[in-house]
């Protein structure tokens, strides 16, 4: 994200958003998640890159 200028992620959530409601604690309730096999990832967002003298490419 921070990358990406702060812009939302698949998620839609900001970076600040992140900041906000605590890293470690995001991270935490992530890996129980995993742990307890709760967590199911939204799908990739496909952005199209634009390619010379061909048609935009995934």
């Amino acid at each position: 994200m921070r990358a990406n200028n702060g812009a939302p992620g698949i998620g839609n959530i900001t970076l600040a958003e992140v900041e906000e409601y605590g890293v470690v604690r995001l991270f935490d309730e992530l890996a129980d998640e995993l742990r307890e096999e709760q967590y199911w990832p939204l799908p990739a967002r496909r952005v199209l890159i634009p390619k010379p003298g061909s048609a935009d490419r995934a």
